[in-house]
């Protein structure tokens, strides 16, 4: 740009009255005139990464924390809370098509240095999961009784699981009016701000479960209903802070004049034609693992296979946090870039992005595979489990770079809102070859439980190569978001 060859301006912040800040006084930017080259691009990813990747952290910190608080209550009060998930995780898919479809449009219109673009993005974005998490929300507080039911909840873990859930329900709007905001300053690569916010509403979820699930002074003891309602009233806070951030015009997205919370049909749509595959994808994934459960609880060993596969999850999920925060970085690098109309560039920013993920998930693979007998030996001291947890690491970690391309060049071709490819692999990888694999390499074939190890690496090999394929097909650079 400019008549020098190979330079690009990479920029996050849209609105023009914070040009001095960025490019002098105030706190040091993220995103700064670069010359182009692999070496300077690598090191803007990682600046959008880290934030991510620990606020991932602090995010699963808290949820630790509050999971052994409720542990602390006894079984059922665990069961409750468990099932209870269950429920309020299908609404949180259903909002998450907003939330992508919201994060797009900001990195494209930062792209666009279209600030006003920027701010109707932002409040139809705010109306919309305000409006569908109402609905959400008022539907399972009413029957959330009959829907733990049909899960099999009974007897004491029914009558904790109703207050839990119902209590849930009703803040959902907190929920989603909070991430919101959170997600919006990713999409425009103000990661840092976003990770402020993130810290700020974990730290306060933390202490908010502390004295309403035990009471202290004039605080009752609330038992499993505390720890509902110290999630929500956090959410409430950081829903204002949030919205305090956006109306500051100091953030990278900013709330201008102007622009109005009427509701605007033709955006809120665009937002959502970006979105709603991705939530439909995240339902299809999980109905998936679902029926993967019953295929396991099937086995002669199922015992065995289940304890392993709930150990090996967790202990896998780790390395998915690196994934899933180069994934924000190559979202928010493509859809600027596509926005600034810098079609190569973004082209080259998902690869990279999507180089770095795969580099970090192998790392994290080559550990769980040379240290899978210890890592798990640290959840349970049974030898079955430990081998059939060893095991699932040592085979999923095989196909670690191909889930780091899944995560990352997905996230590049959210940014580019070519989403409803994404739904379609996740159909095929999950149900036509995760499932019947595992069914047929455990019963006809005789593998047992190593069998579904088997299929799940050779799903996320498949899915991994599709996304990367398109990805590199470049079909993503027609699409109008």
């Amino acid at each position: 740009m400019h008549g020098l060859k190979g330079k690009r301006r990479y920029r996050a912040l849209a609105l023009e009255d914070h040009e001095k800040r960025v490019e002098g006084d105030g706190e040091p930017p993220v995103w700064l005139e670069r010359r182009g080259g692999m070496l300077n691009l690598s090191k803007t990813v990682w600046l959008l990464t880290y934030p991510v990747l620990f606020g991932r952290l602090v995010q699963t910190l808290a949820n630790l924390i509050d999971i052994a608080m409720v542990g602390s209550l006894g079984a059922a009060a665990t069961a409750a809370v468990g099932m209870g998930r269950q429920l309020t995780l299908f609404s949180e898919l259903s909002m998450h098509g907003v939330v992508v479809g919201a994060m797009t449009l900001t990195a494209h219109f930062i792209g666009e240095r279209s600030p006003q673009k920027v701010s109707v993005t932002s409040r139809q974005s705010l109306v919309l999961g305000a409006l569908i998490s109402l609905l959400l929300g008022g539907l399972g507080a009413l029957f959330s009784r009959h829907l733990l039911i049909l899960l099999g909840a009974e007897g004491e873990v029914l009558a904790l699981g109703t207050g839990y859930t119902r209590i849930y329900f009703a803040g959902l709007v907190f929920m989603m009016t909070s991430y919101l905001p959170w997600a919006l300053l990713q999409g425009a690569g103000d990661t840092v701000t976003a990770f402020y916010l993130l810290v700020l509403i974990n730290v306060l979820h933390v202490v908010l479960d502390y004295l309403f699930i035990y009471g202290v002074g004039i605080l009752p003891p609330m038992g499993v209903n505390g720890a509902a309602l110290g999630t929500i009233v956090s959410r409430l806070v950081g829903m204002f802070v949030g919205l305090a951030v956006l109306y500051s015009r100091r953030s990278r997205v900013a709330l201008l004049p102007g622009t109005s919370y009427r509701p605007d049909w033709r955006m809120m749509w665009r937002i959502l034609r970006i979105g709603v595959p991705m939530s439909i994808g995240g339902m299809v994934t999980s109905g998936a693992a679902l029926l993967f459960l019953r295929i396991l609880a099937a086995t002669p060993a199922a015992t065995v296979g289940l304890a392993a596969y709930a150990i090996g999850l967790r202990l896998g999920r780790v390395s998915f946090f690196a994934a899933s925060a180069f994934s924000v970085a190559a979202l928010s690098l493509v859809g600027q870039n596509l926005g600034d109309g810098q079609v190569e560039e973004a082209y080259r920013s998902g690869w990279i992005a999507g180089g770095l993920g795969v580099f970090f998930m192998s790392t994290a693979g080559l550990i769980l595979f040379f240290l899978a007998t210890p890592l798990v030996d640290l959840f349970t001291n049974d030898p079955l489990v430990i081998r059939a947890g060893a095991d699932y690491l040592r085979i999923v970690a095989l196909a670690q770079p191909f889930s780091a391309l899944t995560q990352v060049i997905g996230g590049a071709l959210q940014g580019a809102g070519d989403t409803k490819p994404l739904l379609h692999y996740a159909v095929i990888t999950q149900w036509l070859i995760s499932l019947p694999l595992a069914y047929i390499l455990i019963f006809p074939l005789g593998m047992g439980v190593s069998g579904a190890w088997y299929a799940i690496a050779a799903s996320a090999i498949v899915q991994g190569l599709l996304v990367a394929s398109r990805f590199q097909s470049g079909s993503w650079k027609k699409v109008r978001v």
